[in-house]
């Protein structure tokens, strides 16, 4: 049987997700296309958490598989980039968390509820873009890919890709926004709509114009 190559991620806080329309990386170089992508970020807890466990195996084993015997010390030495990122300060990301995932894919990843769909007896597709924003809660499937090393100009390295999207939000629970951007019933006041003029009252104002 052939080992699998995907894997879940624990639930995670979501930061910039493009998840319905493609965007080109801000490195661009020539040739590159754009992508799908999320980036989901973990607290220490959740780097405990059997999920994420799971992940780091399944780096370990994928190294492995392509690099042979020199995997593990490239892992010690840490000559092998990982997907694992901690340079939360770096990219402003609050303290509170320690790795974070920036996944990616080519193609449009599914993206489901946590509840059920009634007509389908599954999870809900989720088609409104609006219903997942930076600072709700996700979780991801992933697969695990290598890539550079001997004959290549990159250096070696796993990394996962993008497959499929579950938003966490409970139902009826509004998650703080976590993009700087405000409620819009927030930025403005409002008044009171005032008394509709009645049809009667309209025509009594308007009589010289209607004759």
């Amino acid at each position: 049987m052939a080992k699998s190559t995907t894997a879940k991620t624990p639930i995670g806080v979501v930061y910039w997700p493009n998840l319905y329309v493609p965007q080109m990386p801000r490195d661009a170089k020539p040739g590159d296309k754009a992508k799908y992508n999320l980036t989901l970020l973990f607290t220490p807890a959740d780097t405990e958490t059997p999920e994420f466990k799971a992940l780091k195996a399944l780096v370990v084993a994928v190294a492995k598989e392509k690099f042979g015997v020199k995997a593990d010390a490239m892992l010690r030495e840490g000559s092998l980039r990982l997907p694992f990122r901690t340079d939360i300060a770096a990219k402003g990301y609050p303290e509170e968390f320690k790795v974070f995932l920036r996944l990616n894919s080519g193609n449009a990843p599914g993206v489901f509820s946590r509840y059920i769909d009634p007509k389908t007896g599954k999870a809900r597709i989720i088609t409104d873009p609006k219903e997942i924003y930076t600072g709700c809660i996700a979780r991801a499937t992933v697969g695990a890919y290598t890539y550079g090393g001997p004959g290549t100009t990159f250096s070696p390295g796993v990394n996962f890709g993008l497959n499929n999207v579950q938003l966490m939000n409970e139902a009826g629970v509004v998650y703080e926004r976590r993009d700087g951007r405000s409620n819009g019933a927030d930025d403005f006041e409002a008044e009171a709509v005032a008394e509709a003029v009645s049809e009667a009252g309209l025509r009594d104002d308007l009589s010289d114009m209607l004759a």
